[in-house]
């Protein structure tokens, strides 16, 4: 009995403490039971199923940029091989060193290693652009048909034949603007010397006349121009086609190369490549620099003279083939550093991809 009267008392002198006790227990139980409520209302709720979706159309298109990174890392070796299939410095080298037509060797030269220079950050940076715009076309209309669960109507030969473009595209491209390219190297170069000496500023300034020349040059072509089909219509006749397509099929993937197109003449997507190409030749000049860094120590080992790069003077004779070793070297690298590795990580691209995905998603739901 006498603990009962203690723990009596006890409740007594804790009254309060106990009913405020009592009260947050009971509001900690009110407020689970609330939030549960609240969970279970957003389970069965459209809010739920929108911040699914919007976490599908993430993912699949972050998967779509990896396809467009693979796709354009595995053509590089090819434009690459195209360009110098137009642009074949090695062949003209060894003229030189066979004591060929001296004097007209070195003006093709100086056309072809400046041309090769100016040829590579354009061409890749129209690709870039065009691969993204083509990607991201079919893939905002296979998410909508995946995300409703339905068949997509393009086969596997029908999304061949879509693709197939991009290799018409960039062989054109490179082939059509070898002339305004080559063109624009001569007014740049014409009047320079083999014995004149030019300094890193000089080689910028060269290299910037003819980057605003291309410029000039896009501004004025039509990009869809370079994705011309050659006659060969998506049919049995084609290579990439097998059996015949049906109509619809027919219908779908004209209809998307024709929105391809619609895209490639629109202004963003002309300043989505000026963007990269000045990019592409600030990375470029990054690389030539090293033309005009220190010479070799093995060759003047007393020397404790430091000479700014900025200010040496190189030959002109001696910096066309210094200039054409490492464009090769760049060529021939899978490092990071290689340049269209960074046109694939510039944000201006990204966002022109989400921009062109996220559109043709909503336009076929």
């Amino acid at each position: 009995m006498s603990v009962f009267f203690s723990g009596l008392e006890w409740a007594k002198r804790n009254k309060g403490k106990l009913v405020l006790a009592g009260s947050l227990v009971g509001g900690m139980v009110a407020l689970n039971k609330y939030l549960s409520s609240v969970v279970n209302s957003f389970d069965q709720s459209p809010i739920r199923e929108y911040v699914s979706d919007v976490r599908k159309k993430e993912n699949h298109f972050e998967d779509t940029l990896r396809t467009c990174s693979q796709t354009i890392l595995d053509l590089s070796p090819d434009v690459i091989s195209e360009l110098e299939k137009h642009l074949n410095v090695d062949k003209i080298l060894a003229k030189l060193l066979e004591n060929q037509h001296q004097k007209e060797t070195w003006s093709e030269l100086r056309v072809c290693i400046f041309s090769r220079i100016i040829a590579e950050i354009f061409s890749f940076a129209c690709l870039v652009c065009f691969v993204k715009t083509q990607v991201c076309v079919i893939s905002g209309y296979n998410y909508v048909y995946t995300s409703k669960s339905q068949a997509n109507p393009i086969s596997g030969e029908g999304q061949l034949y879509y693709l197939s473009f991009m290799d018409k595209f960039y062989r054109r491209l490179i082939r059509e603007s070898m002339g305004p390219i080559e063109s624009a190297v001569d007014e740049a170069t014409r009047d320079i010397t083999l014995d004149q000496e030019l300094t890193f500023q000089d080689l910028k300034n060269i290299l910037e006349q003819i980057k605003n020349h291309i410029l000039f040059y896009l501004d004025a072509v039509n990009l869809t121009k370079f994705m011309a089909d050659d006659g060969q219509a998506f049919s049995a006749g084609h290579p990439k086609v097998k059996s015949e397509p049906n109509s619809k099929e027919v219908a779908l993937v004209t209809k998307m190369l024709h929105e391809v197109e619609d895209v490639l003449e629109s202004d963003d997507c002309k300043k989505v490549i000026k963007t990269t190409v000045d990019v592409g030749y600030s990375i470029t000049m990054d690389l030539l620099f090293q033309c005009f860094g220190p010479s070799d120590p093995k060759e003047s080992p007393n020397s404790t003279v430091f000479l700014n790069p900025h200010s040496k003077r190189i030959p002109f004779a001696k910096l066309l083939p210094a200039l054409h070793h490492l464009l090769k070297r760049r060529s021939d690298s899978n490092e990071e550093s290689s340049l269209v590795r960074h046109f694939l990580s510039l944000d201006v691209i990204n966002c022109y991809a989400a921009n062109i995905y996220e559109a043709f998603c909503n336009a076929n739901e």
